[in-house]
C-alpha cells in the first residue's frame, strides 16, 4: 500500500513539473514572438490587440515621461515577470520595442 501511494506521489509530481515546464517555455515563446514581429511604425492599438490575441498582458503607462514618450511592457504570467517586452510609444505608434530579461 505504502508503495502504490509513493508511485502516485511521484507520479503526480512528475505531472506538476512537467506542466510547469511546458507553460514557462510557452509563454516565453509567445512573448519573444510577440517582441520580435512587433515593428517600429505599428498603432499602439494594433499593439495591443495583437498581445492581446495571444494571452500576454499589455500594462500601458497614462503619463508620458519627460520626452513626451509613453512605454507599455507586455508580459505572460506563464514567465512570471522574468521576460518582459518593452514597447515605446508616442500615443500613436510604437517607436522602440527590446525583450527585457529581469534576473
Amino acid at each position: 500500500m505504502k508503495k502504490i501511494f509513493l508511485i502516485v506521489v511521484g507520479a503526480l509530481i512528475v505531472v506538476i513539473v512537467g506542466y510547469s515546464i511546458f507553460t514557462w517555455v510557452k509563454a516565453k515563446s509567445e512573448l519573444q514572438q510577440y517582441c520580435s514581429q512587433l515593428s517600429e511604425g505599428t498603432s499602439i492599438d494594433a499593439a495591443k490587440t495583437m498581445a492581446l490575441k495571444r494571452g500576454l498582458r499589455f500594462y500601458s503607462s497614462q503619463q508620458p515621461n519627460s520626452k513626451g514618450e509613453y512605454s507599455a511592457l507586455v508580459t505572460s504570467s506563464g514567465v512570471m515577470g522574468r521576460y518582459v517586452c518593452i514597447v515605446e510609444h508616442n500615443g500613436q505608434t510604437v517607436t522602440k520595442v527590446r525583450l527585457q530579461f529581469n534576473d
